[in-house]
Formats: C-alpha cells, sequence, structure tokens
C-alpha cells in the first residue's frame, strides 16, 4: 500500500509540482480507470482510450511545473474530453461529433479549463452562501450531498433544493450569455429589429 493513499487531492498536487514520482503514481492509480471509461465510452475503441488517457498523464507530469490545478478531477476530465476531440478531428468525425465550439477548445485545455472554473467560481460568487456552498461542494469538488448537507447542519432535501435551483439559475445565465455573445458578434442588427 502506497504512503499516498491517504493524501488529498491538493497534497499530490503539490508534491507532483516538486516532482514526486510516487505522488504521480497515486495519482494515476486514483483516476486512470475513471478516465480510461470516459474516453472508451465515446470512442468505442480500447486501444485508442488507453493511448489517450497515458497521454493525458504523460501531458500532466512534463507540464507539472505549469499547471495551476483548483480540482484535480474536473482537470482531468477536461483534458480527456478535449483529447478525444482532438483524436476524432484528426480522424475526420468531426462534423457529425462535435460543436465547432468544443473543437476549438480543444487545442488548448488548460486555458479552457482555467476560464470554466473562473467563469463558474463568478457565477457562485452571486449566490446566498449556504447555497453556494453545497454548490460548489456537489458539484465542483464531488462530495456528496449528504455529507455536504450534515457538514451544513441542513436536510439533504434542502441541499437538493439549492443544488435545483443553483442548476436552474445556471442554465439560465448560460442563456444569457450566449445572448451578450451573439449581440458581440453581430453588433450590426437590422434596424427593424432593434426597433422590434
Amino acid at each position: 500500500m502506497s504512503v499516498y493513499t491517504a493524501h488529498t487531492d491538493q497534497e499530490l498536487l503539490c508534491l507532483l509540482q516538486g516532482g514526486d514520482e510516487a505522488a504521480f503514481t497515486e495519482i494515476y492509480q486514483r483516476y486512470w480507470k475513471k478516465l480510461f471509461s470516459a474516453a472508451y465510452n465515446r470512442l468505442h475503441n480500447t486501444e485508442d482510450a488507453r493511448e489517450i488517457v497515458q497521454q493525458v498523464f504523460f501531458t500532466l507530469w512534463k507540464c507539472r511545473t505549469q499547471l495551476r490545478i483548483l480540482h484535480l478531477t474536473g482537470y482531468l476530465s477536461a483534458m480527456v474530453r478535449h483529447a478525444v476531440y482532438r483524436h476524432l478531428a484528426t480522424n475526420g468525425r468531426t462534423s457529425s461529433t462535435l460543436p465547432q465550439d468544443e473543437l476549438q477548445a480543444a487545442d488548448n485545455p488548460d486555458a479552457e479549463y482555467r476560464h470554466l472554473v473562473r467563469w463558474l467560481e463568478k457565477f457562485a460568487e452571486s449566490l446566498p452562501p449556504n447555497q453556494r456552498i453545497v454548490f460548489v461542494e456537489c458539484k465542483l469538488r464531488d462530495q456528496s450531498v449528504k455529507d455536504v448537507s450534515a457538514a451544513l447542519g441542513i436536510s439533504r432535501r434542502t441541499a437538493e433544493g439549492y443544488i435545483a435551483r443553483t442548476l436552474k439559475a445556471l442554465r439560465t445565465k448560460l442563456h444569457y450569455d450566449r445572448f451578450l455573445q451573439l449581440l458581440w458578434l453581430y453588433p450590426l442588427w437590422p434596424e427593424w429589429l432593434i426597433n422590434y
């Protein structure tokens, strides 16, 4: 049994940045199956999925000193997802499988991940305190609703209600932000549309 099994992801990341190979091995053992499963579910090809996961861990090790990772699970999942997009793009299966904006984001998973985390953190700041804690812990840090509700001293049903309200608000915000992007992309709307 590894001496690192009791370490949190953040502790392992600190050790990894210092070049600790045993910490890297622990991260690999914790997440390899989950990442392989995610890649395989999209590709339905064992060899391609295995190669993508190996490449993700290779990149993690190679770039360990430059990366600033807030949530290891989400970061690794994003890396796999973008690696799958790149793989599909090189095999000519992009048009029917992937949205164009996701293909472009696949070229820089670290920047895309940082942007997404910043956006979600900014969104979470607008929530009431308990609702924000439940959202961040359950949806961004993968804690169970039961554990988070117990820590806050609220019922599980209340925590689930917070999550439902937050996700509804998040969907509304995403639609609104997408609308603002369209306004920015097309600033010269026809006059009849503006006056409508």
